[in-house]
């Protein structure tokens, strides 16, 4: 939230992804963020993995 807040982007509700509990201390994310835009428009993506494997990933929107 606070690397969101610092590009003043956020990133709305979005779905769940189930993780086996033995993968829950490989959990990671990567921000992927464009140049900034107007309020409302997507400006990026979060990506989500357990290990080596992409679990899905969710819009980053401008503020």
């Amino acid at each position: 939230a606070e690397e969101l807040a610092a590009w003043n982007a956020t990133m709305p509700p979005g779905p769940t992804f189930p993780v086996p509990a033995a993968d829950l201390t490989d959990l990671r994310y990567r921000l992927v963020l464009g140049p900034e835009a107007a309020p409302g428009t997507e400006v990026g993506r979060v990506h989500f993995y357990s290990g080596s494997t992409e679990l899905g990933a969710q819009p980053v929107v401008q503020r």
